[in-house]
């Protein structure tokens, strides 16, 4: 008589992908006119693949396993029946081919069988990264993926170090299949960009790697103060105005003006302080008498504007 060499452990597949189920005979002997069948718990008689006969018979066989399920190796250097080896192959292999497979083989002496598990692993989709900006040297980057099977781990890098997600949330939906959602707060100024990995299991190679460059985020319009007028009489007609405005990004454009024409100032200077932020200060000698009012604008290419406005009439006025 015989009896089986099986795995102790599932068996683990990839969705779509070939799954090998062992199953030999010990001590090996040949089966080619034995009974081979496989079948799933209370399925005996529509097994998943049966050979008798010396010939797969398909007739009996689940309809869902016609044209998935044969005869496999255990080993590339297997003799397949003449050595014993009734392995099954299942091919293409879907969510419901989950779990317990009986390998089962008879013979004139009786008959012996055994247990077979197969884990169906799903890989899901590249984790999609998405950033905003949260102010000059924050910016809040998010990473999505969906359709795993089992829970994947998801990990943040900056290239130098692991980073600690501010959040890290698993969710299962259809199929059972999970879904990883985390996010982390991360600064330009001390890594040029982050990645967001998946990995099935603890020491298999990584699935899924998604970089992003977060430099470029930074470079993202940054409205600065509004600006801040001041004026000093110059004599009976002239007023010298200033207006200083901090923190743009990128450089603003700063316009003059007296509600009816552009005014052309006497000075306009721009300086860079912390991460890269940009000040603007201007001034212009202005008549009252020619116009009772001026403005100082500042402009981003992308639309954001600051207005300010100062009233000279009183400012020139003569005691």
């Amino acid at each position: 008589m015989f009896t089986f060499s099986v795995p102790k452990d599932p068996v683990s597949v990839r969705l779509g992908h070939v799954a090998t189920m062992p199953c030999s005979l010990t001590p090996s002997m040949n089966a080619e006119g034995l009974e081979v069948r496989w079948y799933r718990p209370k399925h005996f008689g529509n097994p998943v693949l049966l050979y008798r006969e010396r010939q797969i018979q398909e007739a009996l066989q689940q309809a869902q396993y016609v044209g998935r399920a044969s005869l496999g190796l255990r080993e590339v250097t297997s003799d397949g029946l003449k050595g014993g080896d009734v392995t099954l192959k299942l091919v293409n292999v879907t969510l419901r081919d989950q779990g317990e497979y009986v390998c089962y083989v008879s013979s004139d002496q009786g008959y012996e069988s055994a247990s077979v598990f197969l884990n169906v692993t799903v890989v899901g989709t590249p984790p999609l990264l998405s950033a905003v900006r949260r102010d000059a040297d924050s910016v809040n980057v998010s990473c999505v993926s969906h359709g795993w099977k089992p829970r994947p781990s998801l990990q943040w890098s900056d290239g130098r170090q692991t980073l600690k997600p501010e959040r890290l949330d698993y969710s299962s939906g259809a199929q059972g299949l999970v879904s990883a959602h985390s996010w982390i707060l991360s600064s330009p100024s001390s890594a040029p960009w982050v990645s967001c990995s998946l990995v099935l299991s603890e020491g298999e190679d990584i699935l899924f790697k998604t970089l992003l460059n977060i430099v470029h985020l930074i470079s993202f319009p940054v409205v600065g103060t509004p600006p801040l007028l001041s004026a000093v009489r110059r004599d009976a007609d002239s007023v010298n105005v200033s207006c200083v405005s901090h923190g743009w990004k990128p450089r603003p454009s700063l316009q003059w003006s007296d509600g009816r024409q552009t005014l052309k100032p006497e000075r306009l200077d721009y300086s860079s302080g912390a991460q890269g932020l940009v000040s603007a200060h201007s001034w212009i000698l202005s008549s009252p008498s020619s116009a009772p009012w001026v403005s100082c604008s500042l402009v981003l290419s992308e639309g954001e504007e600051w207005e300010g406005r100062v009233d000279l009439r009183n400012l020139a006025a003569v005691p």
